[in-house]
């Protein structure tokens, strides 16, 4: 059964380290919808995050699925960030959320880099910082201001 996954790398309560793990442990198709700084309660999710009804669409409907992030890969020798996808045209933004500091989740401050938009992959535009201690690749499409699409490739924690 398909799973949509949707929080926020500020939710304080079930926390974007648990969310990714979530989703690569359940069977089956499994995204994960990033709505950045999207407060943790249940209305909110349904009113802020277009997302879930596009979701169910895509399975009951047979419209367009939300955009599908891979696994992002660093070369070691330039760290910059190369993420295969699915789903060209349905995003006009790709960025790389990282965080260089460690302990609680919730208490982490988050950075950003912009990533290119190629045919079949996402690269950064900047290298991540060598002391960056986790990160993901997030993509939204936005239209004269409103954002929807929001998609994340699994976190990758470099300090286990």
């Amino acid at each position: 059964m398909p799973i949509l996954w949707v929080t926020s790398v500020a939710d304080p309560v079930f926390q974007i380290n648990i969310f990714s793990k979530s989703s690569q442990a359940a069977a089956g198709d499994s995204s994960l919808c990033i709505r950045p700084w999207m407060i943790h309660a249940h209305g909110n999710g349904w009113t802020d995050a277009p997302e879930i009804w596009q979701f169910a669409d895509s399975i009951v409907k047979n419209s367009p699925s939300l955009p599908k992030l891979h696994r992002p890969e660093t070369n070691a020798d330039d760290r910059i960030v190369h993420t295969s996808y699915e789903g060209k045209g349905q995003f006009t933004e790709a960025w790389i959320y990282y965080t260089k500091s460690l302990g609680k989740w919730k208490n982490r401050k988050w950075h950003f880099i912009q990533c290119s938009i190629q045919e079949k992959e996402l690269i950064s535009q900047k290298p991540i910082p060598t002391d960056t201690s986790a990160f993901l690749v997030y993509v939204f499409r936005d239209r004269n201001g409103y954002r929807d699409n929001h998609a994340a490739s699994e976190l990758v924690n470099l300090n286990k």
